[in-house]
């Protein structure tokens, strides 16, 4: 994945860049301190002149009044902050609808609320502000004693982070949540940094504030992932580094030639952009880049992604606007390879045969690309097409008429669309995350939305990734989550009277995934991969569960290793159970018994578990007990006998049952009627199996 730019043009501008801002469709705006209001048509690159503006309006920053669900179009007007410490509302013509004064001295940004109800601003008096659509004053959030830089409201939290700096003003962000949204008062926190130290305090509680060394030199860039929450700064050392939201380091890069002066977090999370002089960086959310695009354009001052997070924008000190696109992603799925080459242009290829090759060309510019289950699912900006792999000539199209699209799950029957790492889908089963209550789960039927299995799944703290078991029946059906803590848990969609319906497995988990042939669970952390081949025995006996445990450490895996899937997520904008998106792990691959996991720096890493796991999950769901009883025999391994153990009292099958805890001498031999026997088989609990 990379980003291609175009060769660079006659600036259109002639003088620096300050604001560029996104107008809906292939339309973007940009204004200079040359005073010319600028329209670009992102098909050509081809810019005309809107407007020129007075010459003593000099713009800080540009953001138009957020899309409020129209398929097509662009909002009427923007927001423009100038140094004279105004803010203007300009519409599509040009025209200064309205304009008054914000702040004493510049004001230095401004900022609508993602439901266009409000707008904030923030200015070299130090004051953050709060203003109606209209533009009358509502109330000052904050009164800081040097100037506040720069706001970004964030959509789902009260999370804000207020960058300041006393002495000497450098451009850094400022980060304030919306009070006026539901957010979780586990998350009011502030943000803020001064010289090379970044602070995170708590806006409920008297606790001193987290501090930490953000950068070797003042920090001068910063962005809030609002998907993550992960942070990203650059500074005057030259680098950018990537933090968690508890000041924790995730990722430093080598040193740059020149300090970073502008980054920016893409929608969807899934990676960030980098400018420094001359210099744009793609870079994954783990830190590591994906590409390096030298320009001639100078300093990269301001930065604009797309809502399909595909293309972006980028202002200069020389005056040129960067229009760059991500081409080259890359989806697999056993021998078949997707490429994007182009903008409306996919090649498929079959590893598996020579020179077999398929060119799939779209109407319209492609936004994503899924390939699972023998299906490549492509979104454009205004249509789904659907291939099969047996007959790549036909696919079906269907119209996008509401909403973009940014995320698809599939399995092997369904595709639906919701939330990354908080959905989960099977082929009858929908699990989504409550977005109001983080640790309820609710479970729906795909085909008509209603409610399934035994009501919702509620745990004692907030779950962060969920997942669902892939294989069997609705009745077999587990979903595994993890929580805040790290801890693994799985859960019953339908327990038919049976009391306990979670159970706990392991800790110290950071990404976890089921099988897509069988239904072993695995997951990474610590150094380590960790597979359950069998989490239904946690509700059978605990003992065997940790003895049915596969734990393979892995060397050389960086900080944060995750595991590779190839089952592209996206998710439905304003969807009702669209939840705050958690993803920071990459993609992850578990196919048989091959794990493939991505190492800290990007590179993939391919491990190996024994494949008998995988053959006695199959002969158990088959009936076929001797088979299964021959292999355990064969392998002499405990983990099998305890798999099968557990398997075998699971479905009621105590023949297999009494040779598996034989093998593991785990049976008492008692001297009782048959009669007796008979009623202590079918009551007796499976911790020690009781025979005669």
């Amino acid at each position: 994945m990379r980003l291609k730019v175009p060769l660079a043009r006659t600036p259109r501008h002639l003088d620096t860049v300050a604001a560029v801002g996104w107008a809906g469709g292939e339309e973007i705006y940009s204004y200079a301190d040359d005073h010319c209001l600028l329209r670009w048509n992102l098909s050509t690159m081809e810019a005309s002149t809107v407007m020129e503006m007075p010459s003593t309006l000099f713009a800080t920053s540009m953001q138009w009044y957020p899309r409020t669900g129209k398929r097509e179009g662009s909002s009427d007007i923007f927001a423009l902050s100038s140094t004279d410490g105004r803010i203007h509302f300009v519409n599509k013509m040009g025209k200064i609808e309205k304009s008054f004064e914000a702040h004493k001295g510049a004001a230095l940004q401004a900022k609508w609320c993602p439901d266009g109800t409000g707008l904030l601003s923030c200015g070299e008096d130090g004051a953050v502000k709060l203003w109606s659509r209209n533009g009358m004053l509502r109330s000052v959030i904050t009164q800081m004693p040097s100037p506040v830089y720069c706001l970004h409201p964030d959509s789902t939290s009260s999370l804000f982070a207020r960058f300041l700096k006393k002495t000497t003003w450098v451009p850094l962000h400022v980060y304030v949540g919306m009070f006026s949204i539901s957010c979780d008062a586990a998350s009011d926190n502030i943000l803020f940094s001064n010289n090379e130290y970044c602070y995170i305090k708590s806006l409920k509680t008297q606790a001193p504030p987290l501090k930490w060394k953000a950068h070797d030199g003042l920090v001068l860039c910063s962005d809030w992932c609002l998907v993550s929450e992960h942070i990203v700064t650059g500074g005057e050392d030259c680098k950018f580094k990537l933090w968690d939201r508890y000041g924790r380091s995730l990722f430093i890069s080598i040193s740059c030639d020149f300090p970073i002066s502008s980054v920016a977090w893409s929608p969807d999370g899934q990676c960030f952009a980098v400018g420094s002089q001359n210099i744009l960086r793609l870079c994954d959310k783990a830190g590591w880049p994906h590409s390096l695009e030298k320009l001639t354009s100078g300093s990269l001052l301001s930065l604009c992604w797309f809502d399909d997070s595909t293309q972006l924008v980028a202002g200069s000190g020389t005056g040129q606007v960067i229009h760059a696109q991500i081409v080259g992603r890359t989806v697999e799925c056993g021998g078949l390879e997707v490429v994007q080459t182009k903008r409306n242009i996919l090649e498929v290829r079959d590893l598996n045969v020579d020179l077999a090759q398929e060119s799939l060309e779209t109407r319209d510019r492609i936004t994503r690309a899924a390939l699972a289950y023998n299906q490549l699912v492509v979104v454009t900006t205004l249509q789904l097409y659907i291939y099969s792999s047996k007959n790549w000539n036909t696919p079906v199209i269907v119209d996008l008429k509401e909403k973009t699209i940014a995320l698809i799950l599939q399995a092997s029957r369904k595709n639906y669309g919701s939330g990354e790492k908080v959905t989960s889908i099977s082929n009858d089963v929908v699990a989504i995350r409550d977005r109001a209550e983080a640790s309820t789960v609710w479970f729906f039927d795909p085909t008509s939305g209603k409610t399934l299995g035994d009501g919702k799944i509620v745990h004692e703290r907030e779950i962060t990734e969920l997942t669902l078991s892939q294989c069997g029946k609705l009745s077999e059906r587990v979903l595994a989550f993890r929580d805040s803590d790290a801890a693994v848990f799985v859960g019953r969609v339908k327990t038919y009277g049976i009391a306990q319906r979670i159970a706990k497995i392991g800790s110290s988990v950071e990404h976890l995934h089921f099988n897509d042939t069988t239904n072993m669970l695995a997951a990474v952390g610590e150094g380590r991969v960790t597979v359950w081949p069998a989490v239904e025995i946690a509700f059978v006996d605990r003992t065997l569960l940790q003895q049915s445990v596969i734990d393979k450490p892995v060397s050389g895996l960086g900080k944060f290793p995750i595991l590779r899937r190839d089952e592209i997520i996206f998710i439905k904008t304003q969807s009702i159970f669209s939840p705050t998106l958690q993803s920071y792990y990459p993609y992850f691959r578990f196919t048989d018994n091959v794990i493939s996991l991505r190492r800290s720096d990007g590179s993939i890493v391919t491990t190996t578990i024994p494949p008998f796991s995988g053959s006695l999950l199959q002969y158990a769901a088959q009936s076929k007990w001797d088979q299964a009883i021959r292999l355990c025999r064969h392998v002499k391994s405990e983990t099998t006998w305890a798999i099968l153990a557990g398997l075998a009292t699971a479905s009621q099958n105590i023949y297999a049952a009494e040779i598996a805890y034989g093998a593991l001498e785990e049976v008492y031999f008692l001297t009782v009627p048959s009669d007796e026997l008979e009623t202590l088989q079918h009551y007796s609990t499976p911790e020690k199996l009781l025979v005669t």
